[in-house]
Formats: structure tokens, C-alpha cells, sequence
């Protein structure tokens, strides 16, 4: 008699293995579908366990390979990278936080390393992993970004939120202390199966204990909303709101009309905030240039609705981007070289200036991914070590 195992699989589908019937022309074999209701607990077989956990494992070793990104991870990544102050709002909606933008955003390393069976090590790299700094209020979140719903996603989270504490955690007289991040998952697309929030169990020999994790279904903020809570972070994947009636868009003018006059107030919108100091030049060139890269993957077979819409996007800002670096770097050393010529003479202070402005020039090349440190430490023919102890010391300053 097989044993029978019991799993929580929220919203997810689970596919089980049957027997097909023999001697009836069927094949024999394959996989029944269902989906599992909110709340349900399943009664499954070990046998299907086995399956459904390999599958799991199938999907989790594809996360950290490159091939399975998709352009929806590269544009969160780069606002992540670029525009980080537009997470706070996202933060404030997510934990009903109160962070403002004299507060900090931190990054931290989102590569983990995971023991696999065989004894080895499965490199996973989270969508974010940060700090926000508040005085000294210090505050550490996790925040995975999902563009279709599915089962693996609390098991995902758990590894990642284990290995985060784990990284961070400190041993002290026989007691090994932990603390887990606030994670949470952004939906760009949701079913009415999406909770508003998971929860993950955790059961111990010393009790059970619980930690919500609350989800933001992207679709469900027309823009009126997003600009009141300035959560901007949110534009370039509005164009997930329309998604189902691309299809339709595409054969109508008049449809086609009112999605890119959607658009058009979107930009007029950014320009005013940026004319007011609300949003700087760059933040708003990089929201919309990553609107522009959304659209081109979800209306890539909808030929004129993407052209039309994204005329409206358009606008390179790379080399806008690489020239602002440029002045402000230099700018800033130049400024510091000045400050240090009155005091160490006038010589002294030019020579150190020029390299702060060079050094200023290099961090936030690397900063915002233009450049690697490998790349920057040869542009000066040094060595990555020797590069990063000038950054580091100049941080300092």
C-alpha cells in the first residue's frame, strides 16, 4: 500500500501521472491537470510527490541560467540598478511602510549558492535583494519579480530567504541567530487563484512559526493610482493591463488610438514631474526606454500596435546616460581638487583632484553596469584589488 503525503499547493497546478486504459485503443500514460483551489489540501501519493518535486527541481535549476531570463527580468533589474529610489513607494504600498526618499536603498549581493544532492553547489540569483537604511534603522527585503504565476514560487522564496539569513546570521556561545528578510513578489500578470499574500510555515522541534508574504499584482493599478502613490517603478510593465486585447488593438484604429493616447499622457505626465524636480531627467528617459523594451516583447506580434505605441516610448538614452556620468564625475573631482589645492597647495591639490574625478568617474560607471571592474581597473592599468581599495577608501572619505 503506498503512503500517502500531504502538501500545500496554493493556486498552483499540479500534474498527475495516470494509467491509461489498456485494451481500449488509449495511450497508456500521461497526466491528468487540475487546478488547486486557494485552500485546499491535497492528498497526493509518494509517487506523485516524487514527480511534482522533480519538477519543481527541473524549473529551480533553470532559474539561475541566463537562458531563462527574460526581458521583463532585465528591465526590473536595470530600475533596480538605475532608478533604485523608485522602490520605496513599492516598498511603502507592499509592508505599509513610511520610508521617504532621504532614505536609503542598499544592494546587496543577489547571487546565492545552494548544496544540491550530489553534494555540490547550484549558483540562484535572487531579482533583489537590499537594504533600506532609515537613520539607523536598518532594514533588510527581498523582492522577486514574477511574470507568470506558478507553484514553485514559496519554495523559491524560502531557499532564498534561508540562505539570505544564513549569509547574515552570526554564532554566539552555542546560539546561532538568524533573521529572515521581508520578502514579497511582484505579479505581472495574476489569476483569480493569486493570493494577496503567501504564507510560509515553518514547524520546528520548538514550535511552529509563520511569516506573511505579501504579493502586488502589477495589472490592478490604472494610472491614475500609480502616479498618486508614485509607484513609477510600475510604468514600464503597464502594458501588461492590455495585454489580452493586443490582439483586438491590432486589427482596430480607434483601440489602437486610446492605448497610444494612454501613452502620450503617461509621457506628458513624466515631463511635468521632471520639469518640477520630482523626477530627474535620467529616471524618466529610464522609465521610459523600458517601457519601450516591455512592449517590444509583449505586442512582438502585434506589428503596428508596437510601432504606433512605441514612437510615443522612444528615445535612446545610452549615450545621454554615459555623458551625464561623465560631467558629473569629473565635475565633482575637479571640485574636491579645488578644495584640497587651497589647503595642500595648489599642485598637490590639482594632481589628487584629477584622480578623485577619475576615481568619482569609475565607481559610478561600474555603479550603473557601463562598466565592469575588471574593465575600469585596466582603463588605469591597475589590478581589481588595487581598484577596489581606491574605492573603497574613497568612499570613506
Amino acid at each position: 500500500m503506498e503512503r500517502q503525503a500531504t502538501y500545500w499547493l496554493n493556486g498552483c497546478v499540479l500534474s498527475i501521472p495516470h494509467q491509461g486504459e489498456r485494451g481500449k485503443g488509449k495511450r497508456t500514460g500521461g497526466y491528468d491537470k487540475r487546478k488547486i483551489k486557494k485552500t485546499e489540501k491535497v492528498e497526493i501519493t509518494d509517487l506523485i510527490a516524487v514527480y511534482y518535486i522533480q519538477e519543481i527541481k527541473k524549473i529551480n535549476q533553470g532559474k539561475g541560467k541566463t537562458m531563462m531570463n527574460t526581458p521583463y527580468d532585465d528591465v526590473f533589474r536595470t530600475l533596480l540598478l538605475d532608478c533604485r529610489n523608485l522602490l520605496i513607494p513599492v516598498i511603502n504600498e507592499l509592508f505599509q511602510e513610511s520610508y521617504t526618499e532621504q532614505d536609503r536603498i542598499v544592494l546587496k549581493e543577489n547571487e546565492l549558492f545552494l548544496k544540491t544532492e550530489e553534494g555540490g553547489e547550484e549558483k540562484r540569483i535572487t531579482d533583489s535583494s537590499f537594504w533600506l537604511v532609515r537613520k539607523e534603522e536598518v532594514q533588510h527585503y527581498h523582492l522577486e519579480c514574477q511574470s507568470t504565476p506558478d507553484g514553485t514560487m514559496l519554495i523559491r522564496l524560502y531557499e532564498y530567504d534561508s540562505q539570505i539569513a544564513l549569509k547574515e546570521g552570526h554564532y554566539e556561545k552555542g546560539v546561532l541567530k538568524v533573521k529572515f528578510p521581508r520578502s514579497a513578489v511582484l505579479f505581472l500578470r495574476h489569476t483569480k487563484y493569486t493570493p494577496d499574500q503567501m504564507v510560509l510555515e515553518i514547524e520546528t522541534p520548538g514550535g511552529k512559526m509563520s511569516y506573511a508574504i505579501p504579493t502586488l499584482k502589477a495589472q490592478t493599478y490604472d494610472i491614475e493610482t500609480i502616479f498618486e502613490k508614485r509607484l513609477f517603478f510600475l510604468l514600464p510593465f503597464h502594458i501588461f493591463v492590455y495585454e489580452k486585447q493586443l490582439p483586438q488593438m491590432e486589427k482596430d484604429p480607434e483601440k489602437r488610438e486610446k492605448l497610444k493616447q494612454l501613452y502620450i499622457g503617461i509621457v506628458s505626465r513624466l515631463n511635468t514631474l521632471s520639469q518640477r524636480g520630482i523626477l530627474d531627467e535620467y529616471t524618466k528617459k529610464t522609465i521610459c526606454q523600458m517601457a519601450q523594451k516591455v512592449l517590444d516583447s509583449l505586442a512582438a506580434n502585434y506589428e503596428t500596435t508596437r510601432k504606433e505605441v512605441g514612437e510615443v516610448m522612444g528615445g535612446n538614452i545610452l549615450e545621454y546616460e554615459a555623458k551625464t556620468i561623465l560631467m558629473r564625475g569629473w565635475k565633482e573631482g575637479l571640485e574636491q581638487g579645488r578644495e584640497q589645492g587651497r589647503e595642500e597647495g595648489l599642485e598637490q591639490g590639482r594632481e589628487e583632484g584629477l584622480e578623485q574625478g577619475q576615481l568619482l568617474l569609475l565607481k559610478q560607471l561600474i555603479e550603473k553596469g557601463i562598466l565592469t571592474l575588471q574593465q575600469a581597473a585596466a582603463s588605469i592599468e591597475k589590478t581589481e584589488e588595487e581598484l577596489a581599495e581606491k574605492l573603497h577608501d574613497l568612499s570613506r572619505k
